[in-house]
């Protein structure tokens, strides 16, 4: 079976368990296989946040956005995340807005749960979710043209909601490479954007080769940059895609401004490293 359909498969039937309450969730898991209540149980262990950075486990869990399946929608941008960050009731409780649609729909196939140009969100805050018109414009910045949501496929480190990362988020290779890596396989596209150090101290152990290392005293930058920025481009042999590892402290946001140009001179040089080597 393909993962792409297997991961799909296992989130549909995970959060409509989750949807009908904790007991009907906790009696679902313990029906699983050793092996995969092993990797849920590490998984949620994985992080321990305290105060406003508790886990917040009255949030729909959102492991992915995007077509995961490639059912209908063209994938354009594929990034990861380390985790869904603040959740809101009036959205993502048990009876939330977007909770509903993935109800009616299922997990998978519910493109209308992100902070992009959404009603519902706007309605909640009155102007769109800063973090998602940034991702909207690195993405379409980059790629020089108008990227719509349905065709962008977002995953996450750590599924889980909390207002903030206060601790550490150390994610077992194997549970990345099940839950994000082995559907990643599967997706065509020339790159794969990761935002936040953990995914590097991830790539490490899971044995992705370095193409090129820029900030920390690695190779210099070829253009603007800024205090404590990296860009680190890996491959694997499970994936077609370059991975692009981009991290600042204090920032998860991807490039934008001189920057942005800094890291398109990077892309290309990769490219153009991708061209020779075939």
């Amino acid at each position: 079976m393909s993962k792409r359909l297997e991961i799909a498969d296992f989130w549909d039937d995970y959060i409509h368990q989750w949807i009908k309450g904790d007991a009907h969730l906790e009696n679902w898991i313990g029906l699983q296989s050793l092996d995969l209540q092993d990797k849920l149980r590490r998984w949620k262990k994985a992080y321990s946040g305290k105060g406003v950075g508790a886990v917040d486990q009255t949030a729909l869990p959102d492991p992915f956005y995007g077509d995961i399946r490639g059912e209908i929608h063209h994938i354009q941008f594929v990034f990861l995340g380390l985790n869904p960050g603040i959740a809101y009731p009036g959205l993502q409780s048990r009876e939330g807005v977007w909770t509903n649609r993935v109800r009616t729909s299922g997990f998978s196939r519910c493109y209308d749960r992100i902070p992009w140009k959404d009603p519902d969100w706007i309605r909640l805050h009155g102007k769109e979710s800063k973090y998602w018109v940034c991702l909207r414009n690195f993405a379409e910045r980059l790629y020089g043209k108008t990227i719509r949501k349905e065709n962008i496929l977002n995953l996450e480190l750590f599924p889980w909601h909390s207002p903030r990362i206060s601790g550490k988020l150390e994610v077992d290779s194997d549970v990345v490479k099940t839950f994000v890596f082995d559907p990643l396989a599967e997706v065509s596209t020339d790159f794969i954007f990761a935002f936040g150090r953990p995914w590097w101290d991830v790539c490490k152990m899971l044995g992705f080769e370095v193409e090129s290392h820029y900030g920390d005293g690695q190779a210099p930058f070829p253009g603007p940059s800024s205090k404590g920025w990296n860009v680190v481009i890996c491959t694997h042999v499970q994936l077609r895609a370059r991975l692009v590892i981009n991290w600042q402290p204090g920032n998860g946001n991807p490039p934008a401004g001189e920057r942005l140009k800094t890291f398109k001179s990077i892309l290309a040089q990769s490219a153009y490293h991708s061209m020779l080597s075939q």
